[in-house]
């Protein structure tokens, strides 16, 4: 809050707009901003009464589907737009792109120079490192089942990317990788050494991006890398249709042949 409220001074913003739908913690924060700037506010009308605390609202993300005559679920990205129809601002076919920025090229220049250049590069996010978000994390056995039997199929490089906090995830995936398969030279940890930004060079790196229900599966997915989402629950808001997305509840063994089939199919298809 102390800092929203620095924020909120230094900017002194015309508009606040507050894109969640659910839970109330990004409204409190909207109406926090709006108490050092006094401008107006607007959300999301996803549950009855929660547009009254905006000045303005748009529909909620059902009815913006229907009014937009979307399929549902609809694309993830579409969901910004429910708050700005209030405003009377249409996405009109607009694709929403992410671009590599300075630090992310720099960052896959550097990994460049000590990749093998012969291999595809698969980026691995596993994630959900803080206790609110562990259950999202999928099955580490799960995970090194699929991505091994991959490697077996069609040898590849495979990168793990994370925050600081969620290097121990990646090294219980590496140990459980080394027991089950024996060889694990082929990965590389990178959680901790990059930022947001330069985190963009590191997707882009890859010829394939896998992750959990995080925000760099949203950055690859905007960085135009084929991407495949894990998700250990149905969560239809947060699914893009340029994406792969996998319901991990079901059959381990059918849903480790379904991902480690895709991974090998987009291998193969870079080999050739």
């Amino acid at each position: 809050m102390p800092e929203l409220k620095k924020i909120a001074k230094q900017i002194q913003p015309d508009l606040i707009i507050d894109h969640e739908p659910h839970g109330l913690e990004t409204t409190i924060a909207a109406r926090w901003l709006r108490r050092f700037c006094k401008s107006a506010i607007v959300g999301v009308n996803q549950v009855m009464g929660r547009g009254l605390l905006y000045d303005r609202s748009g529909p909620s993300l059902q009815q913006y589907a229907k009014n937009e005559q979307l399929d549902w679920p609809m694309d993830y990205t579409e969901r910004d737009f429910a708050a700005l129809v209030a405003l009377g601002l249409h996405r009109e076919n607009q694709s929403i792109v992410l671009t590599e920025t300075s630090d992310g090229r720099l960052f896959r220049d550097e990994m460049q120079q000590i990749l093998p250049k012969d291999l595809p590069i698969i980026g691995l996010n596993i994630g959900c490192g803080t206790p609110d978000a562990e259950q999202k994390r999928p099955d580490l056995d799960l995970l090194v089942m699929a991505f091994g039997r991959a490697y077996k199929e069609s040898p590849y490089i495979l990168l793990l990317t994370g925050a600081p906090n969620e290097s121990f995830i990646n090294k219980s995936f590496i140990d459980k990788y080394k027991v089950k398969w024996g060889n694990n030279a082929h990965i590389i940890d990178i959680a901790g050494r990059t930022s947001s930004t330069s985190l963009t060079g590191a997707i882009k790196l890859c010829d394939a991006f896998v992750s959990s229900d995080s925000g760099p599966y949203h950055m690859a997915v905007a960085l135009g890398v084929p991407t495949l989402a894990l998700f250990n629950f149905s969560s239809p808001e947060h699914y893009h249709s340029k994406a792969e997305i996998f319901l991990l509840h079901q059959s381990c063994c059918s849903i480790t042949d379904e991902i480690s089939t895709e991974l090998t199919k987009i291998l193969l298809r870079k080999a050739s």
